[in-house]
């Protein structure tokens, strides 16, 4: 048994190298409800104004914000590391919150009027991991105050969301990402108010909104989260279908039909 193991196995701390990469990782053993259990505490749910609940949310719907969580996170590692979370070493910060790109004249002679377009893609691959990757949180987050308490915050507020969590769950979330916390604060509206460039942001919004140690980091705290989320009994299935039909046209010819069909399921057993 390795000493990582050891420290699991015993509920000891431990530490990895930012550089290392997870072999396995250990879940806990909890007591479930049972399916009657389940239905008889949705059934007796009284929430408070302003807040969510499980009416407001079709059947089944803790384990499809996990898939939807999921699925933006998948789609976040098609990006090139380059173009997403990426150090840009080409690009400064100014004090009054503008940005540059700069190149030697070497490239701009050869691609004189592609700078700004440059610049455009990197920001948005940038802006567009950390406001993904904050809404994959906030997901996950709702999900696991659903399937616990069948209620949430009607809010996008991610650090209002992460105090809303089970004890439980932030002490396991933040053995795995000591840094959680803080990470919860100062990214606590980056999907809520980035996704309009709302003027109360701040002078430096822009600034804020290209930061790739942000945006690494709330990449993180998704994949931290929705580890929890599987923990708190949360899964899905998803199937893709096909289906081909043809219609013959004359001796030669003939019209080939193909159809898909996407099949998503989700099940939900939380701890006692």
């Amino acid at each position: 048994m390795s000493k990582h193991e050891f420290n699991i196995a015993f509920d000891q701390p431990t530490k990895y190298r930012e550089s290392g990469k997870f072999v396995f990782k250990v879940f806990p053993n909890l007591d479930r409800l049972s399916d009657d259990e389940l239905r008889q505490r949705i059934a007796s749910k009284r929430t408070k104004r302003g807040w969510l609940d499980r009416s407001d949310f079709p059947p089944g719907s803790p384990g499809f914000l996990v898939l939807q969580a999921k699925t933006l996170m998948s789609a976040l590692e098609r990006l090139p590391r380059e173009e997403s979370v990426g150090r840009f070493p080409e690009i400064e910060m100014h004090d009054d919150g503008s940005v540059a790109l700069y190149r030697s004249k070497e490239q701009l002679s050869e691609h004189p009027s592609t700078t700004e377009y440059e610049l455009m893609k990197r920001l948005g691959s940038a802006m567009t991991v950390a406001m993904m990757s904050a809404f994959a949180c906030e997901l996950a987050m709702k999900a696991i105050r659903l399937t616990q308490y069948d209620d949430a915050q009607m809010s996008h507020d991610l650090w209002k969301l992460y105090q809303d969590l089970p004890a439980g769950c932030k002490k396991r979330v933040e053995k795995d990402y000591s840094d959680i916390q803080s990470i919860m604060k100062n990214s606590r509206h980056t999907f809520g108010k980035w996704r309009y460039f709302e003027f109360n942001i701040g002078d430096r919004a822009l600034s804020a909104m290209i930061d790739t140690d942000r945006a690494l980091a709330l990449s993180k705290s998704a994949r931290v989260l929705l580890d929890e989320a599987e923990i708190m009994g949360l899964s899905y299935s998803v199937k893709l279908r096909a289906s081909q039909r043809a219609t013959k046209i004359d001796d030669k010819h003939q019209h080939l039909h193909i159809k898909h069909d996407l099949y998503s399921n989700s099940t939900e057993s939380p701890p006692r």
